[in-house]
């Protein structure tokens, strides 16, 4: 009688907690941009003062993301952005139209997006905020890279002939990688390491403390934030919590979706 018991409830927590749960399959928009589901959840944001690589910028601090999300698997491909944009900026052309677009200003990215919000009737889209794409980014872990200490040739597009503390010595890389060309991270998520450089919609500047739910950044400033790094940097640039600023038109993106709310 009590196993009897002990089995129903297991079976109405399940059926309740999965009745919960957000979807999980993968979208693919019209433009072949596949996103995957990110659950809200909290994370430490920044690294800590003891870590190697430790910057004065990456103050470590407790950050929660109240809502789940969708975001691109890949950077954006050379070959999705033509199909919105007129010409390629990209670096390496010669790499083909699977391999992300780069050197972008900001206004070319948000007119990218605006074209694409105006084509897309389901779904809305932006840039990632620098706190989801960390928090996308560490995927779980507390360690320099999602992959651990150390970052690894087989799992990233960097530099690896200048290591990052003892971790092993490889080659240079001669340019970007098609996107995909590495394994995903935990969550699902290709290139969160080194490729090219990303885009963030905040602009740079000292973490706000006091905003620790679901920031955004300040309204304005000189310089997006760039994060995860490329082909052309060393690995301590690629770690999760590294930033770096849009000084130079360097990045490519990958986009964040939503559903469009009725109006």
């Amino acid at each position: 009688m009590k196993f009897a018991f002990n089995i129903m409830v297991f079976l109405v927590c399940w059926v309740c907690h999965n009745s919960q749960a957000e979807p999980t399959p993968n979208i693919v928009n019209a433009l072949h941009m596949e996103f995957v589901y990110i659950p809200p959840g909290s994370f430490w944001m920044g690294s800590a003062a003891k870590e190697r690589g430790h910057e004065a910028d990456e103050l470590h601090h407790q950050v929660e993301i109240s809502n789940g999300f969708y975001i691109q698997t890949t950077e954006v491909t050379r070959k999705q952005w033509k199909a919105l944009m007129e010409g390629d900026p990209s670096s390496f052309p010669a790499c083909g139209d699977s391999c992300p677009v780069d050197r972008l200003k900001p206004a070319w990215v948000d007119k990218f997006i605006e074209k694409l919000n105006a084509r897309d009737g389901t779904y809305l889209y932006r840039l990632p905020t620098e706190a989801e794409w960390e928090y996308v980014a560490k995927a779980g872990s507390n360690t320099a890279f999602s992959t651990g200490s150390c970052l690894g040739e087989s799992n990233a597009a960097y530099d690896a002939s200048m290591p990052f503390g003892f971790c092993r010595q490889g080659a240079k890389h001669q340019g970007p990688s098609p996107v995909a060309s590495f394994k995903p991270n935990p969550w699902g998520v290709y290139d969160m390491h080194g490729n090219v450089w990303e885009m963030c919609s905040d602009w740079y500047e000292e973490y706000d403390l006091a905003n620790v739910r679901d920031p955004a950044g300040p309204a304005q400033g000189d310089y997006r934030v760039l994060r995860g790094s490329s082909w052309k940097f060393p690995e301590a640039f690629a770690r999760s919590a590294n930033r770096f600023k849009n000084i130079r038109d360097i990045a490519g993106f990958r986009l964040v979706m939503l559903k469009k709310q009725p109006e």
